[in-house]
């Protein structure tokens, strides 16, 4: 936050906390600390949940004070009620939130250090420790105001803990009301507000068909990284839920864990003070010969605080763990399918999500709508399709249709493709190889420079003028191999971006050329690290490969990656018999009628010897494959 406004705002709730003696001296200047800690991160969210916990919980904590006040006991031996809060009750509500904002700022500070372009703004499923931070909130929300205002219930609570769901006095703990436990969801939606409100979202936009395939921009629930008005609605109900169950678990713990000690002769429960555990032979009550006290629930393991804080904890890694939970039970194998099939295969997906197989009925259908699609070769000539789990497991595969609109020869499940840009992800893992032996890290821009200087002093190109004279400037940011690999260090494409398409002429620029200049001599199209664009960057990431290991990206991949897995079918340079089971390549011409065409990256399928030893090794696309094989079979 800004200091302009974090200062007054903290000194602000000091005094007002100090002027209605709300809080001990100890329990203030522990809350200025957390205010402190809340108000260093550069997000204004997290301080804002803070002050409407603080607000909204005195508040409620002051409504029928009186009434309350009479339905329990102190230990001290005065009229029941909430007191002033200490420095521990003070942490039993903020601690956890405290510990994963200093986390949290520490990842931002560090992304910024690296250049990443997305510190300010939240993507949709990423940074855990936010939902970590505003779930401890949204829980201790939903606490206060369920206890608050549920003592004030007309019905008698019930233990929650008990086999027979009994009636028990207020205030005994892991007693809970229908009207109390509305309260505590009240509660834990002013948070879900508040954040939904203040928490930096990532927008959703328009953007590319390129994009749209590869997530950006797109709404989370589609796949993307953005939010847009059902994730947020989504995010407001998730949130209002997660603090509610935190209410209940609060109750729970707090009637197995906490005992609720009772004034025999007033029925009362008696409350510790500061939320500290309450003697059966309290120092300040008298006892009958029969004892003023007993215990109506709980072992007495812990004290409130204690109870708050585990509830707090259990809540915020719960409703971190939970998404990726989520995540890992429905499976994402279908949407990573690098070929998206037509409309009749979107109603399977469940099946190879959740299924170890399919059903006979699923595999038929499947073929059939495959097979619909290539008996008309001006529709697809041909396609293979392999779908494996994510234990490797094949669930589906098929072969139909032909190699090509003029060939007879059959596609068959030993046809070989060129993957293209499926060639980033074994890219991918070369350089995750490289990061484990400690070659590599992914945020060293000095090893980076050192391996590829052409890095250290590449430009930017602004713009290409009237007179075709292309107009760069310097860079700031210095590119690491995170930003490579993210297509957020600079580069472009030119088959996508105008400015790049310019800047070739008039010689043109053609990425699958098969000469290295075509990819590492293009210039940078924006400041590394600020924004996303797909690109060579990955290309350069194979480059940085092949100079510490002193290979080629082929023999590296063949080494440390197919051979280790028994792959013999995937190469930069397709082997004779690849070739002949090679698919043929086709476009359409004006008309709409598809026709055959010259191999787009035609020159590693016919150099040999010196000259193959000349051809670039494409990291972001140069591989072909059969398909079976790039799924691990």
């Amino acid at each position: 936050m800004h200091p302009y406004v974090a200062v007054p705002a903290t000194l602000a709730l000091g005094w007002r906390a100090y002027s209605r003696d709300s809080l001990t001296p100890a329990g203030l200047v522990v809350a200025l600390l957390t205010a402190v800690v809340h108000a260093v991160h550069p997000w204004s969210v997290f301080f804002a949940l803070l002050v409407v916990f603080f607000l909204t919980g005195t508040a409620v904590t002051k409504v029928k004070h009186d009434v309350k006040a009479r339905l329990t006991l102190s230990s001290s031996g005065s009229s029941g009620g909430e007191g002033r809060r200490t420095h521990i009750q003070v942490l039993a509500n903020s601690l956890v939130a405290s510990i994963f904002i200093l986390l949290h700022y520490r990842q931002l500070c560090a992304r910024e250090k690296s250049g990443d372009a997305n510190r300010g703004c939240w993507s949709y499923g990423s940074d855990l420790l936010v939902i970590g931070i505003v779930g401890n909130y949204a829980a201790v929300a939903a606490d206060t105001f369920s206890s608050e205002l549920g003592i004030l219930s007309k019905s008698r609570p019930r233990l929650l803990t008990s086999w027979n769901f009994r009636q028990v006095p207020p205030g005994t703990n892991g007693g809970i009301t229908f009207w109390g436990t509305m309260a505590g969801f009240l509660g834990a939606s002013t948070i879900a507000l508040t954040s939904v409100v203040l928490l930096p979202f990532c927008p959703v936009g328009p953007t590319s068909w390129s994009g749209k395939l590869l997530g950006e921009n797109q709404p989370g629930l589609a796949g993307g990284n953005g939010w847009g008005l059902q994730e947020k609605a989504a995010w407001v109900l998730a949130v209002t839920i997660c603090g509610g169950l935190g209410s209940l678990l609060d109750s729970a713990l707090g009637g197995w864990f906490q005992a609720s000690v009772v004034d025999s002769r007033t029925g009362k429960v008696i409350e510790g003070n500061g939320g500290t555990k309450v003697l059966l032979s309290g120092s300040h009550m008298k006892k009958d010969g029969n004892g003023s006290r007993r215990v109506e629930s709980g072992a007495g393991f812990l004290d409130n605080n204690a109870v708050n804080i585990l509830m707090a904890a259990t809540m915020s890694v719960g409703g971190m763990a939970t998404p990726q939970m989520l995540k890992q039970a429905a499976g994402n194998v279908p949407m990573q399918l690098p070929v998206r099939l037509s409309r009749g295969l979107q109603s399977w997906k469940t099946s190879f999500a959740m299924a170890p197989t399919l059903k006979t009925s699923a595999s038929s259908e499947i073929r059939k709508a495959i097979d619909d699609v290539t008996v008309d070769t001006n529709k697809i000539p041909g396609c293979v399709l392999v779908v494996v789990n994510k234990d490797g497991k094949t669930l589906f595969e098929h072969a139909s249709g032909r190699k090509g609109a003029d060939t007879q020869a059959p596609m068959t499940l030993d046809s070989i493709f060129w993957i293209a840009s499926c060639t980033k992800m074994i890219a991918g893992i070369a350089v995750m190889q490289l990061i484990e032996q400690g070659k590599l890290s992914l945020d060293d821009a000095d090893k980076i420079e050192d391996l590829c200087p052409e890095l250290k002093t590449i430009r930017i190109l602004k713009n290409v003028n009237e007179r075709g004279e292309p107009e760069f400037v310097e860079k700031k940011n210095r590119i690491t191999m995170r930003m490579l690999l993210t297509h957020t260090a600079g580069f472009g494409y030119a088959f996508f971006n105008e400015n790049i398409r310019q800047w070739g002429q008039p010689f043109g620029c053609d990425e699958f050329s098969g000469h290295e200049n075509d990819i590492l001599g293009q210039p940078l199209l924006f400041e590394p690290g600020t924004r996303w664009e797909y690109g060579v960057g990955i290309d350069w990431a194979g480059t940085v490969v092949e100079r510490i290991s002193g290979m080629s990206l082929n023999d590296y991949f063949q080494k440390n990656i197919f051979q280790p897995l028994g792959i013999e079918n995937i190469s930069f340079f397709p082997s004779a018999e690849m070739k002949t089971n090679l698919a043929h390549m086709h476009q359409r011409d004006a008309n709409g009628k598809l026709r055959e065409r010259d191999h787009l990256l035609r020159r590693p399928l016919i150099v040999d010897g010196e000259d193959r030893a000349k051809t670039y090794n494409s990291a972001g696309a140069g591989c072909f494959s059969r398909p079976a094989e790039y799924c691990g079979q």
